[in-house]
């Protein structure tokens, strides 16, 4: 099992494309929809709101409704600019394409023996899968939202009946507790983000 303070460990000693890569495990999706991850996707003018992303992904073949919160955001804009824009992918590797599942998996686990972090059995991309689901449940969060925002399928007979919720609320309980950093008060009328 992963905890927060642990992805936060992780955060912190990662440089920006490993920052990236913790946030990206964050947001509940299989490894194999994170590698195809596309920058274009992730190319957001910053802004203090939740900005939803709509993933197609492949074992399930559903959508799943992503957000990114702000710290996510200001990230992106710093890391995009330096990708090598003729190759469509967030994680790319030295030639035009994303990097295998297994190359991502071993930058992440590097990224967990730098943080000193001792696993609790196999330290494998579902565990922030895992922390993401249990996040939403601990936070009030219906399974029907919390599959929708994985890209998780949801059963045909209520299906019908969901499409269109608003998962926003429900994204931001979530988001707020798999932070990395700590928020920072803004001065005058504003509240906390």
């Amino acid at each position: 099992m992963l905890n927060v303070e642990e992805a936060k460990s992780m955060f912190e000693v990662g440089s920006l494309e490993e920052k990236i890569i913790v946030k990206s495990w964050l947001l509940g999706l299989r490894i194999g929809d994170i590698v195809r991850l596309q920058w274009n996707q992730f190319d957001v003018k910053p802004r203090e709101a939740l900005v939803k992303i709509l993933i197609h992904t492949k074992k399930e073949d559903v959508i799943a409704h992503v957000f990114i919160d702000p710290e996510f955001q200001k990230l992106l804009c710093k890391h995009i600019p330096n990708l090598n824009q003729s190759n469509p992918y967030l994680f790319q590797n030295s030639g035009n394409k994303h990097l295998s599942e297994k190359q991502l998996l071993r930058k992440l686990q590097r990224l967990q023996k730098r943080a000193r972090i001792k696993p609790k059995g196999r330290f494998g991309w579902h565990i922030a899968r895992k922390l993401f689901l249990r996040t939403c449940a601990e936070n009030g969060v219906i399974s029907w939202n919390a599959k929708l925002m994985v890209g998780k399928a949801v059963d045909k007979s209520i299906g019908t009946y969901i499409n269109g919720v608003s998962l926003r609320k429900d994204a931001c309980k979530v988001l707020k507790v798999l932070l990395m950093e700590p928020p920072k008060a803004n001065v005058g009328n504003s509240t906390v983000v």
